[in-house]
């Protein structure tokens, strides 16, 4: 054969590195102590004396080193990134791995040339995003988990990236980059490399109170595509990615020798090439869990999962209750003397929805993305029909666009956008680069960077602007604390009220795709978690399974503490409320926000009301972090190491 394919090693230590190496990595990836997604173990990752070592003894056996600088960084975080960006340089590792978008701009204005791989948190999943990112600057991407290895195939075809991919180790239940659930119930952030695992807890489904099964219903199995290296061969992958930075040496030194042998016997004589089945009982032997091929031939279905936990490793959380607004609670938000008097936005589910957000005082009308079932999409000539009465409603009409848009969902997009080329919204609602770059390609309309970008900090919002966004979503997981940190360099918008999903997955929970009876389509489906909070499970029109935190986000009684912030918007989430519940909530809202300005103060009798509106818990979020540092209580602060 005549491509290498590259065997990519983990390393949590110098032992670990010594020993993937003896046993023939091609590539080593490894952590400082800041900035990676491995933070929770002191006695890991790699200081910068010892990171210095760790380059030089890799180059002088002939591997490359890759270092990962791949979580998310706040505001506050940023001059020391670009301080650490400079000592790297000096380093000189043979590429970074990062998430956030801030670290590529960085770079460039730091006139840094070190090669950049995009980790597998910024959730490739399409074409148009590859080519965007190649275009920044970016040489290789880490490819979602959930995309086959057709898909990958094609994808480097038509691009000429570099890909990555995951052959063996810990996956994930969630979409890379877009579970919240760690970062907000327990303030230990996935996406900044602290995660809890709540997708290893145990659950119960249930629909309309009655249980259908239970287990550890998200608990994936470990990745093994040992027996598949003519595959990844074949799909012209060129790194093949072990997981398990945080292993110890040996363990982690003989999964890289099998690999190593069935690579190298594999390129020797392709059409002789047999799996070593001693090779591989050593692997099964040494597993932590059963294993799977994960989404790398297609959907998996029920075998993704094991939901008996009888291999599941100890984990030291268990179910977190989440927090409850309680009426007259005290806010949490420290905030300044300047007021911005922002825009009323509701995303809503459907025409009926859109009429009485309308009519409740919001400002702009956002229509389209995933509908939840027994929600329907948005009609093409529905979502013409509002944008074309707007102006008589006096609104504006944003177009979202699905969360995870894959190859169908760009297609499917495309036709809408150019059945809208004369009647175009007021604003685009993009959940990642893929589909902005499309609405850029067909129309040359006003974009919004959604929640799933993860912005955290300006150097990102910097970067969106120069790329022609016009607006932009602020992440999620951002404490007050740190919002205020943010500059409004464009337009800014802050999700204020409604159910956040904590998961996206497209591994369906309720049942095989292979032998689905749709039974879905009526929706009522919830988990029930050992403290029994409840999480409704919403599945959209692919198929995709949206698990929701169990209280809903509610900043209603602090609104005027939050319109400090210098937003231009603000955002309720409502496509699990109906007509009469979007008439209500966003009327409190409104009202909220005229009071505020005509110097009133906040009746606690109106969230009573919306709690009974909404019929399920209000809370803080993300934002309940923020009352916990201004208690003081160190013990309790878990949001930040």
């Amino acid at each position: 054969m005549g491509k290498i394919l590259e065997l990519l090693a983990p390393a949590g230590n110098f032992d670990a590195l010594k020993a993937v190496i003896d046993n023939g990595a091609d590539a080593v990836y490894l952590g400082g102590k800041r900035f990676n997604m491995r933070m929770h173990r002191k006695d890991m990752n790699f200081d910068d004396e010892d990171l210095e070592m760790a380059v030089s003894y890799a180059h002088s056996n002939g591997v490359r080193i890759y270092v990962t600088l791949n979580n998310l960084y706040n505001q506050r975080e940023i001059e020391d990134v670009a301080v650490y960006l400079e000592y790297l340089k000096a380093v000189a590792p043979d590429a970074l791995i990062v998430q956030d978008l801030s670290a590529l701009k960085l770079l460039r204005d730091m006139d840094i040339n070190i090669q950049v791989h995009a980790s597998v948190m910024m959730n490739v999943h399409n074409r148009e995003t590859a080519m965007t990112l190649k275009e920044l600057g970016v040489t290789r991407f880490v490819a979602c988990r959930e995309m086959d290895l057709k898909t990958l195939k094609k994808i480097k075809e038509d691009v000429g990236i570099e890909i990555e991919y995951f052959i063996h180790g810990d996956m994930c239940y969630a979409e890379s980059g877009q579970c919240l659930t760690s970062g907000i119930v327990l303030g230990k952030s996935s996406n900044r490399g602290q995660c809890l695992k709540p997708c290893r807890w145990a659950y119960g489904l249930y629909r309309d109170n009655r249980l259908i099964r239970d287990g550890y219903l998200l608990a994936v199995k470990d990745m093994c595509m040992l027996p598949h290296i003519p595959q990844l061969a074949e799909a012209e992958v060129d790194s093949l990615k072990v997981e398990g930075r945080m292993r110890g040496a040996e363990y982690i030194g003989e999964i890289i020798g099998i690999y190593r042998r069935a690579i190298d016997s594999y390129m020797k004589d392709p059409a002789g090439w047999a799996l070593d089945m001693e090779d591989y009982k050593r692997l099964y032997d040494k597993r932590a869990r059963e294993f799977s091929t994960a989404f790398a031939f297609g959907n998996p279905g029920p075998s993704y999962v094991d939901e008996t936990g009888r291999r599941e490793p100890k984990i030291f959380t268990r179910s977190a209750r989440e927090h409850h607004i309680e009426v007259g609670e005290a806010s949490p938000f420290e905030c300044g003397k300047d007021m911005s008097i922002p825009k009323l936005a509701v995303r809503v589910r459907d025409v009926d929805s859109a009429m009485a957000a309308i009519e409740a005082g919001a400002e702009r009308i956002i229509i389209g993305g995933e509908a939840f079932c027994p929600a329907r999409p948005f009609k093409k000539q529905d979502i013409k029909g509002l944008i074309e009465d707007s102006d008589r409603y006096g609104v504006e009409i944003g177009l979202a666009m699905p969360r995870i848009t894959m190859n169908r969902e760009i297609l499917e997009y495309r036709e809408l956008l150019r059945y809208l080329k004369d009647t175009p919204p007021d604003v685009v609602y993009v959940s990642n680069l893929g589909s902005y770059r499309l609405v850029r390609e067909e129309a040359d309309w006003s974009v919004c960077a959604d929640y799933s970008f993860n912005i955290m900090n300006d150097i990102t919002i910097s970067l969106l602007k120069e790329l022609g966004f016009g607006q932009a979503t602020l992440s999620l997981e951002a404490t007050f604390a740190e919002l205020k940190e943010i500059k409004p360099i464009i337009p800014l918008e802050l999700i204020v009220q409604g159910p956040i999903e904590g998961m996206v997955s497209d591994n369906c929970l309720l049942g095989s795709p292979y032998s689905c009876d749709k039974g879905c389509r009526d929706g009522g489906f919830y988990l029930k978690d050992e403290t029994g909070g409840l999480r409704r499970v919403g599945v959209d029109q692919y198929c995709r399974n949206h698990i929701f935190l169990e209280a809903e986000l509610c900043l209603l009684p602090y609104l005027k503490d939050v319109l400090s912030l210098p937003l231009a918007s603000i955002r309720v989430e409502g496509r699990l409320y109906n007509a009469d519940q979007v008439e209500t909530v966003v009327g409190l809202y409104r009202k909220s926000i005229d009071s505020i300005c005509n110097g009133g103060e906040f009746d606690w009798n109106d969230f009573k009301l919306l709690r009974e509106a909404a019929g399920f818990n209000q809370g803080l979020g993300i934002f309940r972090f923020d009352e916990i540092k201004k208690r003081g209580n160190r013990s309790a602060e878990l949001y930040r190491t």
